[in-house]
């Protein structure tokens, strides 16, 4: 199991939103060895969405907007 799934599991983290049946978090910044997978937009910030290797969702919000 992905380290970072492991971890929101264990502490509980609500899902900021969810991609099919898979739960995305948000995160300060992308993570180590994730790959960006887009854009989205939640109540009305703009966010790059990334996956881990692993599985693991998770937003960053973009700056300077």
């Amino acid at each position: 199991m992905d380290e970072y799934i492991a971890e929101a599991t264990e502490m509980k983290r609500v899902p900021l939103i969810y991609f099919g049946d898979s739960p995305c978090y948000p995160e300060s910044t992308h993570l180590p060895n994730s790959q960006k997978f887009g854009e989205c937009e939640i109540d009305g910030e703009t966010y790059n969405g990334f996956i881990t290797k692993g599985g693991y969702f998770h937003v960053v919000k973009k700056e300077g907007k």
